[in-house]
């Protein structure tokens, strides 16, 4: 029985040594066969094709990757070049493969602007990873965050904070999002809609009760007309503030004109 065991290991251990020995054998001539070509010229690139750059410059990021026409496609590591790529503020992720057309494809994938930070009258877009992309003379058509920030620069999260992260990445998602003009921050959390409701968060907790509740308290002022002010949702039951006099003005006004 002994003996069978150590014919059976000696069997396994000369098959596996039989098997590295092939797969050594296999991986030269790889690298042999890849050695000749790129010698010959088979791997230089004839030309350079950038997909995905909606707000960069072709020419910009071909600077950047490094790849040039009529050198050879692996001069330098790809992973290497979409490393480079992705440090770009404004390139979420980067892919660089070479075709049989012998052209090099560089395929981007940007970060969205989804928010704006005012500082001495320039605009910092983010994106919904609290992460500055880009540097902007004017104010876009993004919900601008108020809050008391010392250092901004490209590149860099303006928080490290989880929970204000993953409260942004959420508030994206909601439909809420579109109606947003501000997002204060200083004090109390508060979002300012574009028809002046102000909706006070409070503490970055429930957020999904939350959210899930504003939802259904503006469908309610969309259907009933209420002339809302604010809404508290930092509260065990939320609660909706109406401005009475005015929405009483807005129905005699709608009397006469009728």
């Amino acid at each position: 029985m002994k003996r069978q065991v150590r014919l059976a290991k000696y069997e396994y251990r000369r098959k596996r040594k039989r098997f590295m020995n092939r797969l050594f054998l296999f991986s030269v001539i790889i690298l042999i066969a890849i050695f000749t070509l790129n010698k010959f010229g088979v791997f230089n690139v004839i030309s350079v094709k950038v997909e995905g750059a909606e707000r960069l410059k072709s020419t910009e990021v071909i600077k950047v990757s490094g790849i040039k026409v009529g050198q050879s496609y692996f001069s330098v590591s790809p992973n290497s070049r979409e490393r480079d790529l992705e440090k770009i503020p404004l390139v979420k992720s980067a892919k660089i493969s070479f075709n049989f057309k012998r052209e090099a494809v560089i395929k981007l994938e940007e970060r969205i602007p989804k928010f704006q930070i005012e500082n001495f009258l320039e605009y910092y877009m983010l994106d919904e990873d609290m992460k500055i992309i880009s540097k902007e003379s004017s104010k876009a058509e993004v919900p601008e965050i108020k809050d008391n920030l010392k250092k901004l620069n490209l590149g860099e999260k303006i928080y490290e904070d989880d929970n204000k992260i993953e409260f942004f990445k959420e508030l994206v998602n909601q439909p809420v999002y579109s109606k947003i003009e501000d997002i204060d921050l200083n004090g109390t959390y508060s979002l300012f809609t574009k028809d002046g409701i102000q909706i006070v968060i409070g503490k970055l907790e429930n957020l999904d009760y939350k959210f899930r509740m504003l939802e259904e308290i503006l469908k309610d002022i969309e259907a009933t007309g209420k002339n809302a002010r604010i809404i508290e949702l930092d509260k065990e039951d939320p609660i909706v503030m109406v401005d009475d006099h005015n929405r009483e003005n807005i129905e005699e006004n709608l009397d006469e004109s009728q």
